[in-house]
């Protein structure tokens, strides 16, 4: 992952999925929860609350595709990747833990996710070897 196409080509992977779920979640929850054999209740509550996360998915989806395209923000990017893709696995984990084992394509949605953070994390590590001109240098 030395190459900036790299780091582009996981943005972009980071991106499309975002896009694809936030977009989906805006504009239609019920099918998009269909797909993950998940029946929503009726209410304007529920589609009110995953309309407003999906909304949060899609911007982040927009920035990390602006992230892909300018290289200038590709850091910034990554970096809000992991907190999307890492807050999304971290909730599942817990889900597993509190709740069991749920359906096959959540799962997917897990093992996606994972992969994606995986790719994001290795994406960062030629950065992270650059000097910070904003660290905090600790003396030993």
């Amino acid at each position: 992952m030395h190459t900036t196409i790299s780091k582009r080509l996981v943005l972009f992977l980071a991106a499309t999925t975002a896009l694809y779920v936030g977009g989906n979640l805006m504009y239609s929850p019920d099918a998009l929860y269909q797909g993950f054999e998940i029946t929503l209740p009726s209410g304007a509550g529920i589609r009110s609350d995953l309309r407003g996360v999906g909304t949060l998915i899609l911007v982040s989806g927009v920035y990390l595709l602006l992230g892909c395209l300018q290289q200038r923000l590709q850091r910034s990017a990554a970096h809000l990747g992991i907190l999307l893709y890492g807050s999304f696995l971290a909730g599942r984990l817990l889900s597993l833990i509190l709740d069991g084992v749920p359906s096959n394509p959540i799962l997917f949605a897990l093992g996606a996710e994972a992969v994606i953070l995986y790719l994001l994390l290795a994406s960062l590590r030629p950065w992270d070897r650059q000097t910070d001109v904003n660290a905090i240098t600790v003396p030993k």
